[in-house]
């Protein structure tokens, strides 16, 4: 599987030539992604190492990236609990070497129940996208996908990482560049040993997807409606590619995920507009739009008259009922 693709390997903008970022940056919290800004390696991803000696223990939590997995790797035996949207994933020693993927969106806690040092490379789900759509069988109709998979021990990554730390700081494009292929072969390895093949794109049409994609992807727009979120990330958070979360979102659901996700928010936006003095602007705003007169222009669309009217008519009509005196009082 060849990922070098397109990947520019020029270094970082603004940097000069001789002044390489770092590429493994030391996290302030568990986690934490390094800013855009000190990401040493040109193909977008970054790395960052989370060590300590915890008295008696730490407890951290942390919201992976919605554009991102990260490949955590053990780099020395500790004992920890590590918990994943509630559920416990891993409770008790990991060896040097153990690695774990996290999923876009995940909810994570843990409790480091002694010395730790772990290093995480941080994969944007863009990058992840181009390396998995090397895999994609279009004879055998399979492509790859990112499961949520146990812990496992691999001793080709620890000696791959290992290598990555030792490249970091040398200061010579070369070595940055070595840095970035040894990087990229991490990528390869962990997309052998965690992807699966997926299901066939001989399907039938109206095949949806899984319960829990469906309740991963939903959750995950509800929780997201005022950001600027589109289909890559949408996929992401189900885990597999946009092609193929756009088709099975569309059959599971009966509309697209943009139309879905705009619909949602005008129903919040609803929401707001009846239980809150807040100008339009504002609504519009806190519901995910970048102007006034898109959403004015999405909410007429949607629901058949102006966000102004419908307040107003809204308001009218609870006052008349005596079921919105409260309303009334703020109109």
């Amino acid at each position: 599987m060849s990922l070098m693709m397109d990947l520019p390997l020029t270094g970082s903008p603004g940097i000069g030539p001789g002044v390489p970022l770092p590429i493994i940056h030391e996290e302030p919290s568990w986690l934490e992604r390094p800013p855009a800004s000190l990401r040493g390696l040109a193909s977008g991803m970054s790395a960052s190492r989370w060590r300590g000696i915890p008295e008696p223990a730490c407890r951290a939590t942390s919201s992976i990236d919605p554009a991102c997995h990260v490949i955590s790797v053990a780099l020395r035996t500790m004992k920890l609990t590590v918990s994943a949207s509630g559920r416990t994933v891993h409770e008790g020693w990991l060896t040097p070497g153990t690695v774990k993927v996290h999923l876009p969106g995940q909810a994570l806690e843990a409790t480091f129940l002694g010395p730790y040092d772990v290093l995480h490379l941080h994969m944007p789900s863009e990058l992840l996208a181009r390396c998995m759509a090397t895999g994609h069988d279009e004879e055998r109709g399979t492509w790859v996908e990112i499961t949520d998979s146990p812990m496992a021990s691999d001793p080709v990554v620890d000696r791959l990482v290992r290598s990555l730390i030792r490249s970091d700081g040398l200061g010579d494009v070369l070595d940055q560049l070595h840095a970035e292929s040894i990087a990229l072969a991490i990528v390869a390895r962990v997309i052998s040993n965690f992807a699966r093949r997926a299901m066939p794109a001989t399907a039938p049409a109206g095949a949806g997807l899984a319960k829990w994609r469906l309740r991963r992807s939903l959750d995950f727009i509800e929780t997201h409606l005022a950001a600027s979120i589109g289909l890559a990330d949408m996929a992401a958070s189900a885990g597999i590619s946009r092609m193929h979360f756009a088709a099975q979102f569309r059959a599971a659901m009966g509309i697209r995920p943009h139309d879905y996700l705009l619909r949602r928010r005008i129903e919040r936006a609803q929401d707001m507009l009846s239980t809150s003095r807040l100008p339009l602007a504002e609504v519009a705003l806190e519901v995910g739009f970048k102007s006034q007169s898109h959403f004015t222009t999405v909410f007429t669309k949607l629901v058949g008259e102006t966000p102004r009217n419908w307040r107003q008519r809204t308001r009218a009509d609870a006052a008349a009922t005596g079921t919105g005196s409260a309303i009334s009082r703020m109109a």
